[in-house]
């Protein structure tokens, strides 16, 4: 039997689209240009091969490309046909950038609940990270992304303590900051990440920061963007402009710069990221 239908049957499998991107891109109303789903393809499969996995959904529960060509697929979760985001009283939308709150009520209401949605995050295992383009300017304390309980803890929250500090929660209670920031050092990727029970991280660009706090809780809350989740409310409303967030299990600081360099070369070839 000959050989060249199997050869050209894997040559043309080689182009097909990543399952991911696959379910992402179906049913869209505004379809998405060649160009873009091949940087979308070369991103997602980037990422399961530097972690070391066959599915976005072994290390993920929800992943935005805010800074995608369309408003519309950049609200769609990456990972699987689920928790999807809305756009709440407008933010702005740049197309391959991302979009920004208007500082007073706009925002991102991804529909994954924190506590009951999560499938790989976990109390002792989380991760929560977003792509920020903005350089800081505000004195006030301001959400990236985020959800609090009054009663319990803060959940996987990033805050933005004022342009010289970032607060980090990943499902604890402790006001853990990073300070001595300037405007310019807050953007990029941002990661808060939790990897046992007493010990927590943040990321700024791939430089770890590390203290050692108990976990507490998981609010059973939605995962705002651009804001907080606070008892079912935003408040804390950020201006940034973020094109990327997600949230998933602990990593290993391996992972956290596989991560970040793998975006970073999607916001390079559309010619928006912001590392140097």
């Amino acid at each position: 039997m000959s050989i060249v239908p199997i050869i050209k049957k894997f040559r043309l499998g080689s182009n097909l689209n990543q399952p991911e991107v696959q379910q992402y891109i179906s049913g869209l109303t505004t379809p998405l240009s060649s160009a873009q789903k091949t940087k979308l393809n070369t991103f997602v499969r980037s990422l399961k091969n530097g972690l070391g996995i066959s599915y976005l959904s072994s290390a993920f529960d929800v992943m935005y490309i805010l800074g995608g060509e369309t408003a519309e697929s950049s609200l769609r979760n990456l990972v699987k046909n689920a928790h999807h985001a809305t756009a709440v009283n407008s933010p702005t939308f740049t197309a391959l950038e991302g979009f920004s709150g208007n500082g007073t009520s706009s925002y991102l209401n991804s529909n994954y609940n924190l506590s009951n949605s999560k499938i790989v995050a976990s109390q002792n295992s989380v991760s929560l990270g977003v792509y920020n383009r903005s350089e800081i300017t505000s004195l006030s304390t301001l959400a990236y992304a985020g959800a609090r309980k009054t009663t319990l803890p803060e959940s996987v929250t990033l805050l933005q303590g004022t342009s010289t500090s970032l607060f980090y929660y990943p499902n604890d209670t402790a006001d853990t900051g990073i300070t001595g920031l300037n405007g310019t050092t807050q953007k990029g990727m941002l990661i808060t990440n939790r990897i046992s029970d007493t010990i927590k991280e943040a990321y700024i660009n791939k430089t770890k920061y590390q203290a050692s706090v108990n976990s507490a809780a998981i609010a059973p809350l939605s995962l705002f963007i651009l804001a907080r989740d606070l008892d079912g409310n935003p408040d804390r409303y950020n201006t940034c402009q973020l094109s990327f967030c997600f949230v998933g299990k602990g990593f290993t600081q391996a992972n956290i710069n596989i991560i970040t360099d793998t975006f970073e070369a999607y916001m390079d070839s559309n010619g928006k990221g912001v590392i140097a």
